[in-house]
């Protein structure tokens, strides 16, 4: 489900550890605007304030989710009871970590796909410094890149199948 216009967020539970995934796609012609996108807000996304605003739908939509006898069944039961939760305390409270992932996907360029990926990393050193983060839970944070043939294609092509509605394999 859609969180505030992040394009996925995902609680799991695994070797008694829990993890919140809250992470977004960027698809644009060239890497640049998508990259840019990300890190002009990322230092306000990555805050205690941020996840304060803006994780409420969590536990709005427990009952489409797989939780029976789970860590995270018992926790969001118990966020239900209590409407006045602080998130950022509750994720602390239950050594919840933060992973967020970032998928971009872009026109590969002419020098090919392996060339396509490593210019990203060269652009970001270039033009930007690492951020601070004003988060107190433990967080991942890591880039997927995906160099495509022909955006324009591949976005009419998407569009064409949401407006058909028809279902997809």
């Amino acid at each position: 489900s859609e969180a505030k216009g992040y394009d996925s967020y995902h609680l799991v539970e695994s070797n008694s550890k829990i993890q919140l995934w809250f992470g977004e796609t960027k698809f644009h012609k060239s890497y640049t605007q998508a990259v840019n996108d990300v890190l002009k807000k990322i230092s306000t996304s990555l805050s205690d304030s941020y996840l304060e605003r803006n994780l409420l739908a969590i536990r709005q939509n427990k009952d489409r989710l797989n939780l029976t006898g789970s860590t995270i069944e018992t926790i969001l039961d118990s966020w239900s009871k209590n409407p006045k939760i602080k998130i950022i305390d509750e994720l602390s409270k239950y050594n919840i970590e933060l992973v967020y992932p970032i998928f971009i996907l872009f026109q590969e360029n002419a020098s090919g796909y392996d060339e396509s990926i490593k210019a990203i990393p060269k652009y970001i050193k270039k033009k930007y410094t690492v951020p601070s983060f004003a988060l107190s839970i433990p967080y991942t944070l890591y880039f997927i890149f995906m160099p495509v043939s022909d955006v324009k294609t591949i976005k009419t092509e998407v569009l064409s199948w949401i407006k058909s509605r028809k279902q997809l394999l």
